[in-house]
């Protein structure tokens, strides 16, 4: 198969820390259009409304149906994506990770209480409260508790991250830790506050208040994890994400091809790059001049028996390691000058 005439460049484009994105947007853009529908109608009273303030569940009941189904959708899978994700890169090393069994185990049960979350806010999306009430309400408890238990074994995960000997603490992650607990205690108290204005007859207005702005801290509580996965895109970039293969087009020749490099080729065969293939002359052919093969790049320094030429192996070299600390080996490849490709044999007369 020929190579590209060019110099190719494959890049593989994965940034973790946009997974909790997607639902940040969502949810952020669910919000705004139906508090902006709501306003810019003049303030309507909804049919499924008991006061003067809408609930979200209110507007949601109406012809934006539809729009609040997709947007508590893609918030729910997002946010436990969005746990799942974090779980898996502490888990392969990427980002820092405890150890301990029991730390994996509070993982999974942040994630298991994130996945009930989830069911719950897409259930009470479906089920509005002005055609099933019952069912509303009950769905929307289950995300409550899914979500709060879920940020409690979260906090607890990374209260064991940040004590162990094993983690290097970062400035982003003890501001990731102390803004969860931060978000976590307000959303508690404006829970345990909306609940008491649903059972009290005078305040549904300050319910309905009160459930938007728990609605809208619930981003912060996103961000968080965006704060948490952010450095794994560098990690990622360096070791596997953002790799060039480059390639040299063998049929260049001169100095257009000197200098150029081999980073991380993708591909390998055990005949070289631009290796001769070597066949035997038929019976009864005119004889040919000697000619030796050339080798196939300016790199090779010898030939194997089989007229193969052998290329230079790439170095790597260990640093030093100083106390507390683990630097990771330099690997140095060689430079690839420009070559010319191998001379085809010419047959001689006798």
């Amino acid at each position: 198969m020929p190579l590209p005439r060019r110099l190719s460049k494959v890049r593989i484009h994965f940034h973790p820390s946009w997974v909790p994105v997607i639902p940040i947007i969502a949810w952020f853009v669910t919000l705004w259009a139906l508090l902006g529908w709501w306003l810019n109608s003049g303030r309507p009273k909804l049919p499924s409304m008991e006061e003067s303030i809408a609930y979200i569940s209110d507007i949601g009941a109406t012809f934006l149906k539809p729009l609040f189904i997709v947007g508590c959708i893609i918030t729910g899978l997002g946010f436990f994506a969005t746990l799942l994700v974090d779980a898996l890169l502490r888990r392969a090393g990427i980002l820092e990770r405890a150890g301990r069994r029991r730390v994996r185990w509070i993982s999974y049960a942040s994630i298991a209480s994130s996945a009930v979350g989830a069911i719950g806010l897409i259930f009470l999306s479906g089920f509005d409260t002005l055609r099933c009430p019952t069912e509303h309400d009950a769905f929307l408890l289950v995300f409550m508790v899914g979500v709060i238990f879920s940020a409690i074994f979260t906090i607890l995960e990374y209260a064991f991250l940040l004590r162990s000997p094993q983690v290097h603490r970062t400035r982003l992650l003890e501001a990731s830790f102390y803004g969860k607990i931060l978000v976590f205690l307000v959303e508690l108290g404006l829970a345990i506050a909306f609940g008491i204005c649903l059972n009290t007859n005078n305040l549904y207005n300050t319910g309905a208040i009160i459930e938007w702005i728990v609605a809208f801290v619930f981003e912060f509580y996103l961000v968080t994890f965006w704060m948490d996965l952010h450095p794994a895109n560098a990690v990622i970039e360096r070791e596997c994400g953002d790799v060039e293969a480059r390639v040299v087009d063998p049929t260049m020749t001169g100095t257009a091809g000197a200098g150029r490099t081999l980073v991380a080729p993708r591909f390998s065969h055990p005949r070289g790059i631009g290796a001769p293939a070597v066949t035997a002359a038929p019976a009864g052919a005119p004889p040919m001049a000697s000619v030796a093969p050339a080798p196939a790049h300016a790199n090779a320094t010898t030939l194997q028996a089989d007229g193969v030429p052998s290329y230079p192996t790439p170095t790597a070299t260990i640093p030093a390691r100083s106390a507390g600390t683990l630097e990771p080996p330099r690997v140095t490849i060689p430079r690839l000058a420009a070559h010319k490709p191998a001379q085809a044999a010419i047959p001689v007369r006798a």
